[in-house]
């Protein structure tokens, strides 16, 4: 009779627990702890806690097999959310600040060897500033990291000269953007630091003359917004430029 009694009190404990979790207020607003199942019903898709609909304190994310995929870290309060991602093998993937379910921080990017890739700054969940992209391979963990990749931002757009580096540290390439598109000088190193080959763009079409840099030699191409031509042809749809007083596009004429 005890045992019965017993057992009807942890039962009827058990089913009040678990008619806790995923309850809605009558304002149908999420309350208390949750969990969300795959279509399978034993493999969690999230776990975490509401407060009147709105995440607070820790969550999980899963992945069909279960492994962890995110953890995030929830302020009800000041709307700030830490949050992690993870690759299959555990390690991080990369970290970054939600305000408002917004990214509004660094956001850092690592690879599955804990090895840095990239940094990039967000404001209100548009790229703001530039983005730093970094050597992977061949690289050890712990050793400072080696920026392979500058890029400006200005309101989520590329805007500004966007750099790129050989692994020891001198220029490979300058390319300049504006409104996201190609539009200025675009230049090529050699890994000893001289100039290989420099360019002109206009809305992300080769435009004007293209120089390489053959040692004491010069080969030269021309374009047109886009279009290759002949040396006689590009003078001619210059003449014809300067005689109808159109634009060229150009930073000067050649």
């Amino acid at each position: 009779m005890r045992f019965a009694l017993i057992m009807g009190v942890l039962f009827i404990s058990f089913t009040s627990l678990f008619s806790q979790q995923n309850t809605v207020d009558a304002k149908g607003r999420k309350q208390g702890s949750w969990i969300k199942y795959y279509p399978n019903g034993k493999t969690p898709e999230f776990k975490g806690t509401f407060i009147d609909g709105k995440p607070t304190g820790l969550f999980y994310y899963y992945a069909p097999d279960g492994g962890v995929t995110m953890v995030a870290d929830h302020n009800v309060i000041t709307g700030r959310s830490a949050v992690y991602f993870y690759h299959e093998n555990k390690q991080v993937k990369c970290f970054g600040v939600y305000r408002d379910m917004k990214k509004d921080s660094v956001w850092t990017y690592y690879s599955n060897t804990g090895i840095i890739s990239k940094r990039e700054t967000y404001k209100n969940d548009v790229l703001e500033g530039t983005v730093y992209s970094y050597f992977v391979n061949n690289m050890k963990k712990g050793a400072p990291s080696r920026v392979v990749e500058e890029t400006p931002y200005v309101k989520g757009q590329r805007n500004g000269v966007e750099k790129e580096y050989f692994l020891g540290g001198s220029l490979k390439r300058e390319a300049t953007y504006k409104n996201d598109k190609l539009n200025g000088p675009y230049k090529n190193y050699t890994i000893e630091g001289t100039l290989e080959s420099e360019a002109y763009y206009f809305n992300n079409k080769l435009h004007g003359m293209t120089t390489y840099h053959l040692g004491p030699k010069r080969e030269y191409s021309y374009y047109v917004y886009g279009d290759k031509m002949t040396l006689e042809n590009y003078k001619k749809w210059l003449e014809k430029c300067k005689a109808n007083k159109l634009p060229t596009n150009l930073p000067n004429t050649h």
